[in-house]
């Protein structure tokens, strides 16, 4: 499940708990069965059956264990190099991808782009190696979006030129980039706070 961040507000850890979006629950490790057995027997204990309710209980706590799984097409580990292009930075100065950091595939238009802007926004600000590839935008467009809601958030623009050679197939997607420039993670879909410091020590800590 996604972990807590006591240094953003309440509200967004809370989001960040009950987001199915974003995958990395500990359901998908398999984690909650141990509870779920419990549970069950400690229903069936006292009067040795199950209570007439049970299944119609159990199918949305099922249904909602799934989602995940469905909403993750992406695996993890999945192996490519990111390409050396020079991406132009909103100054005009283009620049390749630094190794050993994310690179995060982003669009103005893109609600659950949107949704993250302030946690990587926070991340650049504590000096992390976050960068942000904007898709199929103008300068002036990016500008002016982030003018309104982002200030302080740095990106690149061009990342159309990579989305296709890299498998990006919907937005926000991040990629851990280790400092071979293989990507060694990746996630499709608003980040929370524990997913972030994830993909950055799996930037960081392979070779």
């Amino acid at each position: 499940m996604p972990g807590l961040d006591a240094s953003r507000p309440v509200t967004q850890n809370a989001l960040d708990i009950v987001d199915v979006r974003r995958g990395g629950w500990a359901w998908l490790r398999w984690a909650w069965l141990p509870e779920v057995i419990a549970g069950l027997l400690a229903l069936w204990w006292p009067t040795r059956r199950f209570p007439a309710h049970l299944p119609a209980a159990l199918l949305p706590t099922l249904l909602v264990a799934t989602l995940p799984l469905l909403l993750k097409p992406a695996p993890p580990g999945l192996q490519a190099t990111v390409p050396i292009t020079p991406l132009p930075t909103l100054d005009g100065a283009p620049t390749p991808l630094k190794p050993g950091h994310l690179v995060n595939f982003w669009a103005t238009w893109c609600g659950p782009c949107r949704t993250e802007l302030p946690l990587l926004a926070h991340a650049q600000a504590q000096g992390k190696t976050t960068e942000l590839v904007n898709v199929g935008e103008s300068a002036q467009t990016v500008t002016r979006f982030l003018r309104d809601t982002a200030p302080t958030l740095t990106t690149r623009l061009g990342g159309e030129t990579l989305s296709g050679p890299l498998g990006i197939t919907g937005f926000p997607t991040t990629l851990a980039v280790n400092a071979s420039g293989q990507i060694v993670a990746r996630h499709l879909g608003p980040l929370s706070g524990a997913q972030l410091r994830s993909l950055l020590e799996q930037a960081k800590g392979t070779p």
